[in-house]
C-alpha cells in the first residue's frame, strides 16, 4: 500500500493535478509512473480511461516541450549573449558587492548538430537519411521490389550469420 491508498487506484481529485505537475517539470512518462506509484501499463490505461488525466498530462507537457523546442531552435540558428565581468568589492556594512569592469556581447554560432536534428524531425521527407531503391527483374510485368536503406552509423556491424554480398 502506498501513502495515497491502494496502489493503482485512480483518484480524480489527485492524479490529474499531480500528473500535470510532474509533466510540467519535464518528467518522462516512466518518471511520472514512478512518482505516482503505478506501472507503465496502468499509466497508459488511465490515459485512455480518464480523459481528465490524459488532458492534464498533455497540457503539462506543452510548456516544457515548447521551451526545449525554442532552445533547440536558438542553438540551431545562433544567438547573442551579454557577458559581464566584475571584481568583488566590500560594500557598506561589510556586504560583498560586484563592481562591473567590462560588459561585452558575444555571438554563439549556430550548431550544425542542432540544425540537422531540427531538419530531420521537422522536414523528414526532405532530410531523413534514407535511400529508396526500386529493383525489377527485367521481364515485362515484373513488379518492382522496394528496398529501404537507412544509415545507422559507422559503427554498425552486420550480424555474424549474414551472407556475404554477391561479387
Amino acid at each position: 500500500m502506498s501513502a495515497m491508498g491502494r496502489k493503482g487506484k485512480y483518484r480524480p481529485d489527485f492524479h490529474p493535478q499531480e500528473a500535470h505537475r510532474l509533466a510540467f517539470e519535464g518528467r518522462t512518462d516512466l518518471e511520472i509512473c514512478a512518482s505516482l506509484g503505478i506501472g507503465e501499463r496502468t499509466f497508459y490505461e488511465w490515459l485512455i480511461r480518464h480523459p481528465q488525466f490524459a488532458q492534464a498530462v498533455k497540457e503539462g507537457k506543452e510548456k516544457p516541450n515548447r521551451d526545449v523546442e525554442a532552445a533547440l531552435y536558438k542553438r540551431a540558428t545562433g544567438y547573442e549573449v551579454t557577458e559581464t565581468e566584475g571584481i568583488p568589492i566590500a560594500g557598506e556594512g561589510g556586504e560583498q558587492r560586484i563592481r562591473v569592469t567590462h560588459v561585452k556581447r558575444r555571438h554563439i554560432p549556430p550548431d550544425t548538430v542542432a540544425q540537422i536534428f531540427w531538419l530531420i524531425n521537422r522536414v523528414p521527407e526532405k532530410f531523413k537519411d534514407r535511400r529508396h531503391i526500386a529493383l525489377t527483374g527485367g521481364s515485362p510485368g515484373d513488379k518492382p521490389i522496394k528496398i529501404e536503406v537507412e544509415y545507422v552509423g559507422s559503427d554498425a556491424v552486420p550480424p555474424e550469420d549474414a551472407a556475404p554480398p554477391d561479387q
